[in-house]
């Protein structure tokens, strides 16, 4: 090889040079795509023991790349590793490493377009991602939970638009947040296609039967807030900050259903992303952090 794997750039076999350096900095995506590193690897030794099973690579080249794999991974994970811009993203950097370290890495791509890697480290990130999402949610449904044990007999008042409303125990308050979060964790579940428990029911039917649950009181409550604004200020709707995002929530949740409807349940990581939009704009409607706070609106008036 004539050229230093170290001034090697990605399509430099077409070229004479590499490419001018504005251009490189416009094309990089390695400042913020190596977060698939681990996901690109996890696929890249996969890959391999698959075309190593069909006699494409030696047991010596199998065993070579799976061990420098695994260097560069923990090298990664401790922040040695040099990513180099010229190689221009995430799977060039490790790839040119990887080859570098052992000839056997050029055969790594035999059987394996760029197009498919990328589609596999993407899955691979989302599901580690949502996995991790998950276990986030648990925790927090498990706080909340044990908030909500300890305050079992403590009287507050409930709001309705910021405005004090009936007497209300804290802990029931809290439990309608825990089952919030139960629906969360099934979708983050189903995003990370984790299998439910066995025993359990399928997750896509819990979520379900919760949104068919929690959907009419929220269009009740919708339909009478309509009422009492035409009484309060004379219009049915004023296209307020906290009205937006109610509205904003139960579309969701009945574009959910309507999703499930149309497609019989064959849709699962598309129903999962609906719900976990809607458990977010409930957190937002029924929080401090709302855009009545932000914004002056009809429904600033109790602040």
């Amino acid at each position: 090889m004539g050229k230093s794997m170290q001034n090697v750039v990605s399509r430099s076999g077409r070229f004479s040079e590499g490419p001018a350096r504005i251009v490189a900095e416009f094309t990089e995506s390695i400042s913020f795509d190596y977060q698939l590193a681990q996901a690109d690897i996890a696929g890249s030794k996969a890959h391999a023991r698959m075309i190593h099973s069909l006699g494409i690579l030696s047991d010596e080249e199998n065993a070579a790349i799976q061990q420098h794999l695994d260097e560069i991974a923990l090298e990664i994970s401790g922040g040695t590793f040099v990513w180099r811009p010229e190689h221009e993203d995430v799977h060039m950097n490790i790839e040119s490493e990887l080859t570098r370290r052992t000839p056997a890495g050029a055969k790594l791509h035999t059987g394996r377009s760029r197009n498919d890697q990328v589609a596999v480290s993407m899955r691979l990130w989302q599901r580690e991602a949502m996995l991790a999402l998950g276990r986030s949610l648990l925790k927090v449904q498990e706080a909340l939970l044990a908030l909500a044990q300890a305050n079992s007999t403590v009287i507050i008042p409930g709001y309705t638009h910021l405005q004090r409303a009936q007497p209300i125990t804290a802990g029931a308050y809290l439990l309608a947040y825990v089952l919030l979060a139960k629906a969360a964790v099934q979708a983050a579940g189903h995003l990370a296609h984790v299998p439910p428990a066995a025993g359990a029911a399928p997750r896509q039917t819990a979520a379900y039967r919760m949104v068919r649950l929690a959907l009419p009181p929220l269009t009740a409550g919708l339909v009478l807030g309509a009422v009492w604004g035409k009484q309060a200020w004379g219009n049915w709707w004023n296209w307020d900050p906290k009205e937006l995002w109610s509205l904003a929530t139960w579309l969701t949740f009945v574009l959910y259903l309507h999703v499930r409807a149309l497609t019989g349940g064959r849709r699962p990581r598309l129903e999962a992303a609906l719900i976990l939009a809607g458990a977010a704009l409930v957190v937002i409607t029924l929080s401090w952090a709302n855009l009545s706070r932000l914004f002056a609106g009809l429904h600033s008036y109790a602040t």
